[in-house]
């Protein structure tokens, strides 16, 4: 997992300027180094969303079951999640995600 994402990261940087440490961080934290990418509950169909981007992706979305912590108390919810066609396409999505969304702005700085 890690020579895939830091070759995504390498790229990444290249062409966004952004941290591609922070990126390849990111892709560990969410996916355990990879071992949990979410899958459908129901279907069975892969996200391939390493960044746990809620929503619809480019191939629709996926049923996961989550938590949530509402007033400090944790809940187990099923939630959707942007689902790709792959890594890659996860990938650059993400970095879409942080250079077009306001609360991102700190992560633009150099």
């Amino acid at each position: 997992f890690l020579s895939v994402a830091s070759d995504l990261a390498k790229e990444s940087y290249r062409r966004t300027g952004l941290s591609g440490a922070l990126q390849t961080s990111q892709s560990i934290l969410e996916t355990g180094w990879g071992q949990s990418v979410g899958v459908d509950k129901y279907t069975g169909q892969m996200s391939y969303n390493i960044f746990g981007i809620k929503g619809t992706g480019p191939a629709g979305s996926v049923t996961i079951r989550t938590w949530e912590v509402y007033n400090g108390v944790r809940y187990n919810v099923d939630d959707d999640f942007r689902a790709y066609n792959s890594i890659a396409e996860s990938w650059n999505d993400y970095n879409t995600f942080l250079l077009e969304k306001e609360r991102y702005e700190p992560v633009r700085r150099r």
